[in-house]
């Protein structure tokens, strides 16, 4: 006889409305844009880009160019377009812009 004492179990009917959309997920399909990127990115960072070192602004433009994608044009922040431009004009201030 099996032991099943003191063991959670999870009760399947309150997941019964629940699909998963996998293709569309990795493919960037309808629902694709409601998936959060890692909050360790600089621009998710409450510091002023004015205080950002060397390898902190080099690592915001590197976001800079994935925000600027298309993909992610519908879900972007409203502060995120003057991130995005504060970072461009302190880099070419210190001289990593090309």
């Amino acid at each position: 006889m099996a032991n099943r004492k003191n063991k959670k179990r999870i009760d399947p009917r309150y997941f019964l409305n629940e699909t998963t959309h996998r293709d569309e997920l990795e493919e960037g399909g309808a629902i694709g844009h409601l998936s959060r990127e890692p909050t360790d990115r600089m621009s998710h960072s409450n510091r002023p880009v004015d205080s950002y070192n060397r390898e902190e602004l080099q690592q915001a433009l590197a976001d800079v160019v994935k925000y600027e994608h298309p993909k992610y044009a519908e879900s972007l922040p409203e502060w995120m377009p003057q991130w995005i431009e504060d970072v461009k004009t302190r880099a070419a201030e210190e001289g990593i812009l090309n």
